[in-house]
């Protein structure tokens, strides 16, 4: 979920087509190949879903878990082996699904109103970054909860595993009574093992999105009222600001495909190129239908850009898929409601 969206739903709660899909209906069965998962938040109360793109087939698995599972907004999917981790805010879970079955494998409870929100790791270890600011361990080996810690930030913008460190940024929060916006303007460095404060790098207003491209760390920070958009590469090492790039727009998602980054905006992508950082292309990809541009993933093995858009007010949404050229490759597909995060699965 974007981070001001998610947000305020927190506060309140406490593309034309190049071909045309086949849609499978009836028993969910593997599908062997490549493919994109889908998660897709919902509308609360009504949980959200978890789709399939299968790109050998071209082929649409719209609901590989559906709402039947309960699940309340579903923020996050991370592949990680043969298994993908579900970051379900509403349930306070962190769900595991088998990444080639599609079967559950089990859930993993964190303390109440925790949130998870974000997710970061490897086969050795998963992280989150929770809306109530803290950020949990999870051991992939035992699929359970190893500790969470106390709150970090005032609500996170994302969070990467670089170099042996959890890199977390505080995005911001809303302060009563008049609940105006304050920016954060720090990620934060934490101990893997203890999940305590190592150190603070400032940065500018609302550090959200965080990415890791060649050895470095970049955080795509969206600006406010009195600061523009920006995004920053740090030293995973050293932790130094090596380099920065000032933007314009209203920003919400940095991704990467290991040699560049692409930043998501309301009605286009932009690509930022590496060593310095200076803008390759933009516009990108331009928003060809649909409201607005929701969410964005790169796939780092064929370059593919996946974004996905929101068609209506209720937030019925659809996936495009770009070639690392910007041309399009494949859209629209109808997905679920406010499609929110991809996953690729190899």
């Amino acid at each position: 979920m974007k981070c001001i969206a998610c947000l305020s739903i927190v506060i309140s709660v406490l593309w034309a087509g190049c071909r045309t899909s086949d849609t499978v209906t009836g028993p969910v069965t593997p599908q062997p190949g490549v493919g994109i998962f889908v998660f897709s938040e919902g509308a609360y109360p009504n949980p959200g879903t978890i789709g399939f793109y299968n790109t050998s087939t071209d082929t649409i698995l719209r609901t590989i878990v559906g709402s039947s599972k309960g699940w309340v907004t579903i923020n996050d999917g991370k592949v990680v082996g043969r298994r993908v981790y579900v970051a379900v805010t509403g349930n306070d879970t962190v769900q595991v699904v088998d990444a080639e079955t599609f079967q559950t494998i089990g859930g993993i409870g964190l303390p109440a109103f925790t949130g998870p929100g974000f997710l970061a790791g490897d086969t050795t270890m998963i992280f989150t970054a929770n809306y109530n600011g803290s950020v949990s361990l999870i051991d992939p080996a035992t699929i359970s909860l190893v500790c969470t810690s106390t709150p970090q930030v005032s609500f996170p913008g994302g969070i990467v595993y670089a170099n042996g460190r959890v890199f977390l940024s505080d995005f911001g929060t809303y302060l009563p009574p008049t609940y105006a916006f304050v920016p954060g303007t720090s990620v934060l460095v934490l101990n893997p093992v203890t999940l305590s404060l190592d150190t603070s790098i400032r940065v500018s207003d609302a550090p959200g999105s965080l990415a890791q491209a060649d050895g470095k760390v970049f955080v795509l920070c969206s600006g406010s009222s009195s600061s523009l958009p920006k995004i920053y590469q740090i030293n995973p090492g050293t932790f130094a600001l090596e380099d920065s790039l000032v933007l314009s727009g209203y920003l919400t998602d940095l991704a990467t495909d290991g040699h560049s980054l692409f930043v998501l905006g309301r009605d286009s992508v932009a690509k930022i190129e590496l060593h310095p950082l200076r803008i390759g292309q933009r516009p990108f990809i331009m928003l060809s239908s649909g409201d607005y541009f929701y969410a964005m993933n790169v796939d780092a093995v064929s370059g593919d850009v996946c974004v996905s858009t929101v068609l209506s007010s209720g937030g019925a949404g659809a996936i495009e898929i770009y070639s690392s050229e910007g041309a399009p490759k494949r859209g629209p597909i109808s997905a679920g409601v406010f499609p929110g995060a991809f996953a690729f699965r190899r």
